[in-house]
């Protein structure tokens, strides 16, 4: 498994380099053309511990379970994951979770705890019960339907009603353009330069989607719930001196955790 870059590791030369790395791409093009492939190579000839350069970049690929048992047992000190996934920089800001310093980045895992706890996760089970339902009603007996576009909108749909409830979950339904061109700019391995379109489409679809999500905040602050729920858990959150967490810090907290549950669940449809 390709893993996060440690701030502690050995030098990369204590790890093989799988032979064949072009000048400059390294080993990229045979990553992009068959990345099973190189990497069976990489096992074959070296074991379940190896390397790839892929444009400058070190990646260590560790395969035995023992390997990815110590990985997954590092605290971020060790292991970080900001430093794996550079481009949620050009997303999220530097403020935002895995990006942020040690206390904030704590405060911020705190206000993400209630979405995963019991009673809400019981809710998630009835909305992802109840859309399919009504999607499957909504096609009626025949016809045809483009289906991979079908799934990735019911994926949203369920994921935007889960975390921001039926009250606000709507007001995303037409969005899935929105999040595939903000997603564009996602690259391990190229900087957002080497893509102006793409990045350029990313900023506006970021802007969209953020001027959406300051209107469910303004919307919740303007009607809180009894029971808080996300959106109004974002707006009481705080710093550790006192001061109020601004709206423009919110909104990436909101947005992200939609994008990440979005983006994981298309790419295991995929």
């Amino acid at each position: 498994m390709p893993t996060a870059r440690s701030r502690h590791t050995a030098p990369d030369a204590a790890i093989p380099l799988v032979p064949g790395a072009r000048p400059v791409l390294g080993h990229l093009p045979a990553f992009m053309n068959d990345a099973v492939g190189i990497l069976t190579r990489g096992y074959a000839e070296h074991g379940p511990l190896f390397r790839l350069n892929l444009v400058g970049t070190s990646m260590a690929v560790l395969l035995h379970p023992e390997h990815r048992k110590e990985v997954l047992t590092h605290p971020e000190t060790t292991l970080s994951i900001g430093a794996a996934y550079p481009f949620l920089r050009s997303m999220f800001g530097t403020g935002f979770y895995f990006m942020a310093e040690e206390a904030e980045y704590h405060r911020q895992r705190e206000l993400f705890t209630p979405v995963f706890r019991g009673h809400a996760l019981q809710r998630y089970l009835g909305v992802m019960e109840q859309q399919p339902r009504e999607l499957i009603t909504r096609l009626g007996n025949e016809g045809e339907v483009e289906l991979v576009r079908m799934c990735g909108e019911l994926n949203l749909r369920i994921i935007t009603r889960c975390f921001f409830g039926e009250e606000f979950g709507p007001l995303f339904t037409d969005t899935l353009k929105l999040f595939e061109e903000f997603s564009g700019n996602v690259s391990f391995l190229l900087p957002a330069g080497l893509h102006p379109v793409r990045a350029r489409r990313s900023r506006a679809a970021r802007r969209h989607l953020h001027t959406l999500v300051l209107h469910c905040l303004a919307q919740r602050r303007a009607r809180p719930l009894p029971e808080p729920d996300f959106l109004q858990s974002l707006i009481n959150s705080r710093y550790r001196n006192g001061t109020p967490v601004p709206d423009s810090a919110s909104v990436h907290q909101a947005l992200a955790l939609v994008w990440a549950a979005r983006e994981t669940t298309a790419n295991q449809l995929a």
